[in-house]
C-alpha cells in the first residue's frame, strides 16, 4: 500500500507555535525544552515529508537529532551538558546548513552549537501549496486549543505572502506632498495600521471562525487584537497580539512588559508579538542586523515573567520599499 504524501506531524507541546508553513521556509529556528529523560526514547517533535523531501527533529538511539533530506545532525547528552543547568535547545536551519545551539536566543553564554552543511535544495512548491490550503479549510469549531492557536499564528504568517503581492507597500505609509510632488515619506502609526492588517487577515479569520477584537480594553491599556475561537468541548481560545515597529522606542518594553501584562491581565496564556520593520528604500531606521535584532528581542522575551520557552511568538512582517534591481 502506497504513502499519502504530504506527510505532517507537529507534536502537540510546541502549543501551535510551529506551523507547516514556518517549517516550510528556507530559513528558521524552534527553541524547545530539553529533559534527560527525552534521550532514552524515540520521540518525533515535527515531521514532513513527500516522496522526494523530508525534514525531521526528534529523539531516536539516545541522540537528538535534525535531518533534511539525506543529512542528519546528531549530538548526544554529552552535547546539552556543555552548558549546565540550561533546558533549552535552538534548533534552527538555512538552505545550507542544520544548527543546534544551547540556551534561548540571545542568551548572555558562551556560544556552544554544533553545525552540519547540507546541500542547498528548496522545498517543492506543491508543499507551499498545500500548506495554504490547509490555512484555508473552513472550521466552525477547533478540536483542540493547540489547532485554534496554530491557525492564528498561520493567520498572522500569511500577512508576509499578501504584503508581498501587493503592487506597492504605499497603504502602509504616510505622504506629504508639496503641490503634485511627494517631499517625505513615513511610515504609518501602528494604531492606523491596524484596520488594514484587520483587512488582510479577514478572509483567512472568516474561514477559520475566529473572532478579531481591536483595541480589547484589557484594564491595564488596550491590546491591539484579541483572537477568539470556539474549542470542542473547552469555551473560547484566546491569543493576545502586539504590533510594534521596529523603530518604535518602546520596541524591547513591549515584549517584556507590555503584551505578558495583557496576557496576565485577561488570563490569556498565549500571546503574539508582531514587529513591523520599515526599512528600506524610503527609511533606514533602526541601524541593526538581523542576528542582534533577534538576540535583543529574545532576551526581553526571556526578562518577561513566563516559561523558559515562553508562550509567545515573534512575528516578522516587512514593509519596506524594496529597491528595484536596476537602482541597487
Amino acid at each position: 500500500m502506497s504513502k499519502e504524501f504530504p506527510e505532517i506531524f507537529i507534536h502537540p507541546g510546541s502549543q501551535g507555535r510551529v506551523t507547516p508553513s514556518a517549517l516550510l521556509q528556507s530559513q528558521g529556528t524552534i527553541e524547545f525544552n530539553i529533559e534527560r529523560e527525552y534521550f532514552d526514547h524515540d520521540l518525533i517533535l515535527f515531521h514532513i515529508a513527500t516522496e522526494d523531501f523530508w525534514f525531521n527533529l526528534g529523539f531516536k538511539d539516545g541522540y537528538l537529532f535534525m535531518q533534511r533530506n539525506e543529512f542528519v545532525l546528531r549530538v548526544g547528552m554529552s552535547f546539552i551538558e556543555k552548558l549546565p543547568g540550561n533546558k533549552v535547545v535552538c534548533a534552527s536551519w538555512t538552505m545550507n546548513w542544520l544548527n543546534f545551539l544551547l540556551g534561548p536566543i540571545g542568551v548572555e553564554a558562551p556560544s556552544i552549537f554544533e553545525r552540519l552543511e547540507i546541500e542547498p535544495r528548496p522545498v517543492p512548491l506543491s508543499l507551499f501549496r498545500w500548506a495554504r490550503q490547509q490555512s484555508l479549510i473552513p472550521v466552525e469549531q477547533f478540536e483542540s486549543e493547540n489547532h485554534f492557536l496554530s491557525r492564528v499564528h498561520q493567520a498572522l504568517e500569511s500577512l508576509q505572502t499578501k504584503v508581498d503581492e501587493m503592487a506597492n507597500p504605499n497603504v502602509f505609509w504616510d505622504f506629504e506632498y508639496k503641490g503634485k510632488r511627494i517631499v517625505s515619506r513615513r511610515p504609518k502609526r501602528e494604531t492606523d495600521l491596524h484596520p488594514i492588517i484587520q483587512g488582510l487577515l479577514s478572509d483567512q479569520l472568516f474561514l477559520s471562525s475566529i473572532e478579531l477584537s481591536t483595541e480589547y480594553q484589557t484594564g491595564v491599556g488596550n491590546l491591539d487584537f484579541m483572537f477568539m475561537g470556539s474549542l470542542k468541548d473547552k469555551g473560547i481560545g484566546k491569543i493576545c497580539a502586539e504590533f510594534k515597529s521596529l523603530h518604535s522606542k518602546d520596541l524591547l518594553h513591549g515584549l517584556e512588559y507590555q503584551l505578558p501584562g495583557y496576557m496576565t491581565n485577561q488570563k490569556v496564556e498565549h500571546g503574539s508579538y508582531c514587529v513591523l520593520d520599515f526599512r528600506g528604500e524610503w527609511f533606514n531606521q533602526p541601524d541593526i542586523d538581523s542576528e542582534t535584532l533577534s538576540a535583543q528581542l529574545s532576551r526581553a522575551r526571556s526578562r518577561a515573567n513566563l516559561p523558559p520557552v515562553p508562550p509567545m511568538k515573534i512575528h516578522y512582517l516587512k514593509l519596506g520599499k524594496i529597491k528595484s534591481a536596476s537602482r541597487r
